[in-house]
């Protein structure tokens, strides 16, 4: 699992980006999802989803969720996220999970 390149506080608001690749490692194009979402497990285990949006046009197999407020990031402690996509109710798609680290504020 890899981790974020920057750091993360309590009350950030934060850009979290998906990269999507098939098990090749070849550029995964999610253009024609129907859902896509993130998915998030906080330090102490409660979970929620975010709806992502393209960062381009999907072809790219990039999405990203991007935190609407400072009441999202609100445990210290580490953190997990998964990007969800899916196609068809037959067929769907969890990429890698990666972990995160929120610090506290100093003050």
């Amino acid at each position: 699992m890899a981790a974020l390149d920057f750091p993360v506080n309590i009350g950030d608001t934060p850009t979290f980006r998906f990269n999507m690749k098939d098990q090749a490692g070849a550029v995964f194009p999610v253009d024609s999802v129907t859902t896509q979402e993130a998915l998030f497990i906080k330090p102490n285990g409660d979970r929620f989803a975010k709806p992502t949006v393209f960062v381009t046009d999907g072809l790219d197999g990039e999405i990203q969720y991007v935190t609407e407020d400072n009441t999202i990031i609100d445990q210290a402690g580490t953190w997990k996220r998964q990007p969800h996509i899916v196609f068809s109710p037959t067929v769907e798609f969890y990429g890698e999970v990666k972990v995160f680290d929120v610090d506290e504020n100093a003050a």
